[in-house]
């Protein structure tokens, strides 16, 4: 990862490290939110805070790494010295240590073979995320968002659904670079999920088909997932609690022509 942007404050560094930590205060974080859409470096540093962290946690906790490699790693992350930001002392990763464990996270990928191509199940990681820029409806084609993957745009859901675009963000997963939108209604949220490059291998899953077009739908991490492809590319739609059907509805609407497939 690149080091931080020289533009960006101390202090604006480190209230970016607790939101991505999940220590900040809900008010500051609420503030340092609302900045992302006018001030896209907050976003991009903030969206590398998360993934530097994220990668350190799923290391300790998830890779099957020998202990003592393991007892390593969580020792940088432990001893790593707080950020300074208002309010409590918190222990917070800073950007230096951030990245030398993200490279450490990518030998350990290397080393225990779990390189490759992203899966479909890999993409939930950003649907659990939080957005980090903004949304926007496309006023020449209502049915659309401004927001698009390698050419292929979102669909705006609010009109012939209920369910409104409130954020999205973008990460890259194994080399691959993913495009989310979240949209909300009645307190849940949808995830849609763009893959960018060549569509990924099918999952197992209940095939369905709608207008010649086959959506593969199953569950995985306590989410229901629907996948399928729209000009060339892996989409996935994903949420709790929200019904397949609902969710199908949703993956192959067409907005009377708007949505290209």
């Amino acid at each position: 990862m690149p080091d931080r942007d020289p533009h960006i404050s101390d202090d604006d560094l480190g209230a970016l490290a607790a939101l991505a930590d999940g220590h900040l205060a809900p008010d500051r974080a609420d503030a340092l939110r609302a900045r992302f859409a006018t001030e896209p470096v907050l976003a991009a540093e903030f969206d590398r805070q998360r993934r530097a962290i994220d990668l350190v946690r799923n290391a300790v906790a998830e890779v099957e790494a020998p202990m003592a490699l393991r007892e390593r790693i969580e020792t940088q992350r432990t001893k790593a010295p707080a950020a300074k930001v208002r309010g409590p002392r918190r222990w917070l990763l800073p950007a230096g240590i951030a990245s030398a464990l993200g490279a450490t996270f990518a030998a350990l990928l290397i080393a225990f073979g779990a390189g490759g191509a992203p899966s479909v199940a890999d993409t939930l990681n950003a649907a659990s995320a939080p957005a980090a820029i903004g949304v926007s409806v496309d006023r020449d084609t209502p049915q659309l968002l401004t927001l698009d993957r390698d050419g292929v745009p979102f669909p705006n859901f609010l009109a012939k659904f209920g369910w409104e675009a409130t954020g999205a963000r973008t990460d890259e997963i194994d080399g691959r670079q993913t495009t989310t939108v979240f949209y909300e209604k009645d307190g849940q949220e949808v995830a849609y999920t763009i893959v960018g490059g060549d569509a990924l291998e099918v999952p197992d899953g209940d095939a369905t088909t709608i207008d010649d077009k086959t959506f593969t739908v199953l569950e995985e991490d306590g989410r229901t997932v629907v996948t399928w492809e729209r000009g060339g590319h892996t989409c996935v739609l994903s949420a709790e609690g929200v019904p397949a059907d609902e969710l199908l509805e949703l993956a192959g609407w067409k907005g009377k022509g708007a949505v290209p497939f």
